[in-house]
């Protein structure tokens, strides 16, 4: 049977399949396009994660170096706390030999010693028995859930190929934006530490020269 060209029926039936046809070559054409897009947003995104990635390794790298640095100064701080308090034994000395000078018999017992170092603290006595007692701030670890948040990936079908591996690309890129953000911190917290460290050990040598001097003077008045 022949195609009637009087029936609107079937002319509607016609248009309505040539419509639909149009339709479903015009999704498919979009559909197309947003793939090629999508690909070359994950190919971006990648691109940025392993950059990041790469950055965040040198952070973690000079986080370690601070950290080290760090130690060798707390090292030095506790020798600067050392050479004072024997700074200060040694003119609790001379002040006793100042003292007993002249008597018959004179000695320096041990516990004498102590007895005068306790009697006659001072001010900077007090301040470097707090250094001493200083304990190292223990750094925060980073929070390792956002690194296993990156293995999630969603379970409902793509309406664009490839969209799924492009948002885990994303996920990493901020993964990685935070861990460096928190090395950043890290390292802002090390270098105010290591700062403060070096202060207390310019102060303390400040009070053991002065203290030594002061043995000094008193040795060769009595000597």
């Amino acid at each position: 049977m022949g195609k009637d060209i009087y029936n609107l029926q079937q002319i509607q039936e016609e248009k309505e399949k040539d419509d639909e046809k149009s339709k479903n070559e015009a999704d498919e054409i979009i559909l197309e396009e947003a793939r090629v897009i999508e690909q070359r947003n994950q190919q971006r995104a990648k691109a940025a994660r392993q950059k990041l990635e790469k950055a965040g390794e040198k952070q973690k790298d000079t986080t370690k170096t601070m950290e080290a640095q760090g130690e060798k100064i707390k090292t030095a701080k506790g020798a600067a706390v050392r050479t004072y308090k024997k700074s200060r034994e040694a003119e609790e000395l001379s002040k006793q030999l100042e003292e007993n000078q002249g008597t018959m018999g004179f000695t320096f017992p041990g516990w004498n010693k102590v007895k005068g170092w306790a009697r006659t603290n001072t001010a900077e006595d007090k301040e470097i028995e707090q250094l001493s007692n200083q304990k190292a701030e223990q750094n925060q670890q980073s929070d390792p859930s956002e690194s296993s948040n990156l293995e999630s990936s969603k379970t409902e079908d793509e309406y664009v190929e490839g969209a799924k591996q492009t948002d885990k690309e994303l996920k990493g890129i901020l993964g990685n934006l935070k861990s460096i953000n928190e090395e950043t911190e890290k390292q802002r917290k090390l270098g105010e530490e290591q700062r403060t460290d070096l202060q207390d050990i310019n102060r303390v040598n400040e009070y053991s020269k002065k203290t030594q001097e002061k043995t000094d003077e008193k040795l060769k008045k009595n000597l």
